[in-house]
C-alpha cells in the first residue's frame, strides 16, 4: 500500500515492486522510537491470507483509510505481470491458524504454494 498518492500513481507505483520480495530491514521501531533506537529486525510481507495476526489487516486498513479488499480487485490487471519468487513458502505452515493463497502470489515453480529449492 502507498497511501496518500492518487490511485494512479500508487498503481503504477505497485507495478514496479510487485515482483520485489517484500523483505526490509527496519533499523529502528518507528512505532515506539522517533530516533534510531534497539536492534535492527527484519521485516517481511505476508504472503498467504491468515498469516496476519487476526485483525491487523483490518487494523492498518482503518489507520491508513486503505480498503485491502478493494485495492486487491484494482489491481488484478496487475497479476499476469507476477513473476514466481524464491522465499515466497519459507514460513508456510508456521502460522498456528488455517491460511489461504493469495491469488498471483506463486512460489518459484510457479504454482502457489511450493518452492523448489
Amino acid at each position: 500500500m502507498a497511501p496518500g498518492i492518487p490511485d494512479v500513481a500508487e498503481h503504477a507505483l505497485m507495478k514496479t515492486k510487485m515482483n520485489s520480495y517484500g523483505k526490509t530491514w527496519h533499523v529502528w521501531d518507528t512505532e515506539r522510537n522517533n530516533l534510531p533506537l534497539g536492534p535492527a529486525m527484519l521485516a517481511w510481507s505476508f504472503n498467504r491470507d491468515g498469516e496476519a495476526a487476526p485483525g491487523l489487516v483490518e487494523q492498518r486498513d482503518r489507520k491508513m483509510e486503505v480498503d485491502t479488499v478493494k485495492t486487491r480487485a484494482a489491481r488484478l490487471d496487475l497479476q499476469p505481470l507476477a513473476h514466481p519468487q524464491s522465499g515466497v513458502d519459507d514460513l508456510k505452515g508456521q502460522f498456528p491458524r488455517p491460511t489461504t493463497d493469495i491469488p498471483g502470489v506463486t512460489g518459484i515453480t510457479g504454482t502457489a504454494g511450493t518452492t523448489s529449492r
